[in-house]
Order: structure tokens, then sequence, then C-alpha cells
């Protein structure tokens, strides 16, 4: 590292107007977690005629970390305005839209980056989560499934599509997807609370398993050092289904204390609503913890 910044400061020594030099060393300070350096950099590079879509693109990843995002979105829109075939600009963009709520906008943008490369797991997995907000939840999993037949690593994909499978009912096959996610990210605390949600929850008896679902939960409570409370609130149903009734008092009480505040008001009533079947020794039975797919 020491051996790039030297080379990068003494060629913009020599040529302050070097413009791949801004731009590379904006790209390795990025890269590093510099990021108002990597910022300086990249419009240091802009400034000079004509730049460059893969700046501007860059630029923009630079300004999304600093929380700038309607700036980050023109820069985006410049890169593609000079290099509209780039699909991972195109995807980037709609990913960018999509957090922001601006579903239909994103759409176009999955779409476009498709048909540049048609065989782009993210923006499938992208275009997936689009069609799963507008409720169209059939075409949202066959996303998910064409991203995950491309590229079956891809947690992203795979757990989204556990959880369409879930809104539809499929709790088997859900289950079956959300284990080969751990399989690639078995440190995964959402992933390991989601599945133990199911395994605790679901209505089915078949799809129920307690044991694995405390054992899934703990693990998910160690890793954010209990201090979650939204994993707290699994781990207390993984109890109550293995028949731990005490202990998933215990746990839902702390769940409840650390939900207190306006930003956790609905996590806290719920869980006020299962510490009283909890104490009357019953389990909680619900299908759905998560509804709505990563982003």
């Amino acid at each position: 590292m020491d051996d790039a910044i030297a080379f990068y400061q003494k060629a913009l020594a020599l040529k302050p107007e070097f413009e791949l030099a801004h731009y590379n060393y904006g790209y390795f300070l990025l890269q590093q977690g510099h990021v108002d350096e990597a910022i300086f950099h990249f419009q240091k590079a802009l400034a000079i005629p004509p730049g460059t879509a893969p700046a501007h693109y860059h630029l923009g990843n630079a300004l999304i970390q600093k929380g700038r995002i309607e700036e980050a979105l023109a820069q985006f829109q410049k890169a593609l305005e000079l290099g509209p075939d780039y699909a991972e600009i195109q995807n980037r963009l709609g990913d960018v839209l999509l957090q922001t709520g601006r579903v239909d906008e994103a759409m176009t943008y999955f779409e476009k980056a498709l048909q540049i490369q048609p065989h782009y797991p993210n923006a499938l997995n992208n275009l997936g989560i689009a069609l799963f907000h507008q409720g169209k939840r059939a075409e949202a999993a066959g996303c998910f499934r064409r991203a995950l037949a491309i590229q079956p690593d891809l947690v992203e994909a795979r757990v989204n599509l556990g959880r369409a499978l879930l809104q539809e009912g499929e709790a088997q096959e859900a289950v079956t997807h959300y284990r080969a996610a751990l399989k690639v990210q078995p440190e995964d605390p959402a992933i390991l609370s989601d599945l133990a949600w199911v395994l605790a929850t679901w209505p089915e008896a078949s799809v129920r398993h307690g044991t694995e679902a405390r054992e899934l939960a703990q693990k998910a409570d160690r890793i954010t050092g209990s201090q979650d409370p939204s994993i707290l609130r699994v781990l207390a149903a993984a109890h109550a289904e293995a028949g731990q009734f005490a202990e998933a008092i215990s746990t839902a009480r702390r769940a409840v204390q650390l939900a207190e505040g306006p930003s956790h008001a609905a996590l806290a009533e719920a869980m006020r609503t299962e510490l009283k079947r909890y104490a009357a020794g019953l389990p909680v039975r619900e299908s759905v913890l998560e509804p709505e797919p990563d982003e």
C-alpha cells in the first residue's frame, strides 16, 4: 500500500494534470476506505477533459458512501451518457434508485442492464427485488432462480428467493435455500435468524425444528453480542418451540428492554404480545418475520 501511495504521489508531483493518475489514485484510495481523498482525485480527473464513464461511476460510488445520494445519481447519469453500454453502471444506478424507493425508475435500468448483458446475476437479483416490491412475487422468484442458475453462490439471490417462497407459503423449499445460503456465509446473523424464525414459528409442524432453531438463533445472538432485539426475539421464539418457556420469557424481556424507544416501538409491542404466549406456555405461530427481500 505504501508503495502504491508513493507511486501515485510521485506521478502527480511530476505531472499534476495527469488525468489517469488522478483516476487510478482515486480508485486505489476508495478501495482503501479513504473516501474523501478519493472524491478529491476523481473530481480532479474529471476536471481534465474529456472525462470518462468509469471516473464518473466511481465518483458516484464514493459519494454514496458519504450519503450524497442525489449527487451520486447525477454522476451515474453522466457515466451513462459517456458509456451507455456499461451494464454495471445501469445496474448500479437502478440499485440506488431502488434503495431510495423509486422502484419503477429502478426497473428500467435493471432491464437495460439485462439487455446489454442478459446473464448478469446481480441485475437479475435486483430486478427480482423490484418486482417483489410491486407485488409480482412469482416473477420475482423467477428472477432469483435465473440469477442462481448463473451464479449458485450469490447469497443475496438465495436469501431473496427464500423470502419470496415464504410469502407464497412454500416453507420447505425456502428452508432449503436458507441452508444453502448459510453454507456460503455461515456467520451471517440475518440469515441465521431468518432461518431460525421459520424453524421455530412456522404453522406446519413438518417445517418446525426447535432444537435447530435454538442453535441457529444462539449463534446469531453470539455474533451480534446479544445486543440486537430482533435476534433476541427469534431466540425467545426458538426457546419456546423447544419447550424452554422460562428461557423464552427471560430472553423476550431482555429484547423488550433493548427495543424500548420510538425506533423499535412496533418490535417491542410484538414481543410484549409474544411474552404473554410464553407465560401461558404457548409458542409463537407466524409464517413470516421478514417480508421484504434484501436490497
